[in-house]
């Protein structure tokens, strides 16, 4: 027995990068299950563990309660384990502190122009990164982390760089390249993979990923950064997801951006940091258990119990930096929301609602689960166009009001048939389209357009507006004529005029109908919103919770008249993190 302990519980050793406890007292185990979630509750020894820092201090601290046999070596290599995570940790936090500042010149920074310079909260993101490898930046909304993803390829040992941004954003990035560096910066064009020309940086679009996994195995970029990284936020399912994990795993640096990286449930947190440093958080199943619960009886979705505690997680082992405003002093008026309820026409979808009931008794009292699961896909389609059809004119006469007022507005929505209705009722106004019929050209030319006061109404889709700058400068209103599922859209699309260079004060419509799916959608974002702002932002305010139903389900019971939905074609084993009777707001 090594260092002199007179009574140990069981036995540790150190072999090729892990650390087994092939034997441990039943009571010891329980208590180690209590600090190590990830162990499944009904295993048995031998248990294994990473060689990580993070290990290392913990199982010290455990073994100072509970005396483990170990060799002396061992012992060795497990205390300087330790002394390097509490270094690494104390040079974090320095980083961090107010007080601290880093030099942002030319001469630091290789590449930058001549009287350009990174903003110190940007900087000293880049030198988290440096030390953790893995970091989502969640800095809010029109903070610069454009900025901060041009910061971290400025530094030689990061480059050559892959910089994944959404299809409409590759001549941004590429402007503000030109415009705050030297850097050589290819953009990688669709189509089949040709030879890269030697750059510093390579740009690619979501879209066109897997058209190049074979040249990311091969380990050539050293960084990679992800540009509204919510766009990974259902995995390695996706096509560009499994391409983005063959970037990130021959990748020694990897950071996501974005404000809102999830849009919906806890899952897709784990599915974006499982991308950029698969086990970080733990497999799918160890990180329901030891922060969540899967919901309702579905699988793919992950509730946090307690969103605030997953978020300090993150803060405090440095996956995720955020800035706000307030702590780095550019703070702005903030936003004025206004949720309004608008008339909507029932005779105008009278083909619509008869189709909606028909599913909906097939999703409510079908005993064949495939024939239900399609009638649920196919009624939530159904009953959102129907619901954004049934309000389009109303919508459009809301907006008139805030046009003649002399307001630029954008008016944001999803279906192509309640567009074709805006663009009647409202054609007076010259509108310009931003949406997901536009190709990135045509894009850019009604932006101008807007911008430059040939148009007072831009017209996007709900889920175009992630990273567009410079629709700050021209308005201030932005009413959203249909409704989405996922909070985080309403905060990126926002985020557009929210920014740096707006001098009024936001104004935000929510327009939604009692009828269709407007009710339960609202209800539902109340949950997604509180579940997102609880991991981004654990200091913020109480986290609402929802009772345990399935949305769908609720929409055709609404449909029908059902009352209580819980009672019809409900799955015995539903499970429920939390109950409450205070009803979710939007946000």
């Amino acid at each position: 027995m090594a260092g002199g302990v007179s009574r140990t519980y069981g036995l540790i050793f150190y072999d090729k990068g892990k650390w087994t406890i092939p034997e441990v007292e039943p009571h010891v185990a329980i208590r180690l299950k209590g600090l190590f979630p990830k162990i499944s509750l009904s295993s048995r020894a031998p248990f294994s563990f990473k060689d990580t820092l993070d290990f290392c201090e913990d199982m010290t601290w455990f073994m100072w309660r509970y005396p483990l046999e170990i060799s002396d070596k061992d012992r060795r290599r497990m205390a300087k384990q330790r002394r390097l995570f509490e270094k690494n940790i104390a040079e974090l936090e320095a980083i961090l502190l107010p007080d601290t500042s880093f030099p942002s010149s030319e001469k630091e920074f290789p590449g930058l122009k001549e009287g350009k310079a990174p903003r110190d909260y940007q900087i000293k993101t880049v030198k988290v990164l440096e030390r953790v490898k893995t970091l989502i930046c969640a800095d809010d909304l029109g903070l610069g982390k454009t900025f901060t993803g041009m910061t971290a390829t400025l530094m030689p040992h990061m480059r050559p760089a892959a910089v994944v941004v959404e299809t409409h954003l590759p001549d941004q990035w590429m402007e503000k390249y030109k415009e705050f560096t030297d850097l050589r910066v290819h953009f990688v064009k669709n189509g089949k993979p040709y030879p890269l020309p030697s750059a510093d940086v390579y740009i690619f679009k979501y879209s066109t990923l897997a058209n190049w996994v074979d040249v990311f195995s091969t380990g050539f970029f050293k960084t990679a950064i992800y540009d509204e990284v919510q766009n990974l936020r259902t995995g390695t399912s996706s096509n560009k997801g499994s391409a983005a994990a063959s970037l990130s795993a021959d990748a020694e640096y990897n950071m996501g951006m974005s404000h809102t990286p999830m849009f919906n449930y806890a899952n897709e947190i784990w599915n974006i940091y499982n991308i950029l440093s698969p086990g970080v958080l733990g497999t799918r199943d160890e990180f329901a258990r030891e922060w969540g619960d899967y919901w309702g009886s579905s699988s793919d979705k992950i509730i946090v119990k307690d969103p605030r505690a997953l978020g300090a997680y993150l803060r405090e082992n440095y996956l995720m930096i955020k800035n706000t405003r307030e702590m780095v002093g550019r703070e702005l008026l903030p936003v004025e929301r206004v949720v309004h309820e608008i008339d909507h026409d029932e005779t105008l979808v009278k083909d619509y609602v008869a189709l909606a009931k028909k599913l909906s008794k097939t999703v409510l009292y079908s005993s064949d689960f495939q024939q239900s699961g399609a009638a649920s896909r196919e009624l939530e389609q159904v009953t959102r166009q129907m619901t954004g059809i049934s309000k389009a004119r109303s919508v459009a006469n809301f907006v008139k009001i805030l046009l003649e007022s002399g307001e630029a507005v954008i008016l944001a929505g999803w279906h192509r048939e309640v567009y074709r209705i805006w663009l009647e009722e409202l054609d007076e106004y010259n509108p310009m389209m931003f949406t997901g019929s536009e190709s990135p050209k045509q894009k850019e030319i009604n932006k101008q357009a807007f911008l430059a006061g040939e148009s007072n109404l831009l017209i996007m889709s709900l889920r175009s507006g992630a990273g567009t700058d410079g629709l700050q400068e021209r308005g201030r209103c932005i009413v959203f004529g249909e409704a989405d599922w996922a909070a985080g859209v309403y905060e990126q699309l926002e985020g557009r005029l929210h920014r740096d260079g707006q001098d009024g004060n936001v104004m935000s419509f929510y327009l939604f109908s009692t009828f269709g799916s407007d009710p339960v959608m609202r209800e539902t974002l109340g949950l997604k919103a509180s579940q997102a702002r609880g991991i981004t932002m654990p200091d913020s305010g109480p986290i609402k919770r929802a009772r345990s139903r399935d949305s769908i389900k609720q929409i055709a019971g609404q449909i029908l008249g059902e009352i209580d939905t819980e009672k019809v074609a409900t799955p015995k084993d539903r499970k429920t993190t939390a109950t409450t009777t205070e009803q979710p707001t939007l946000f």
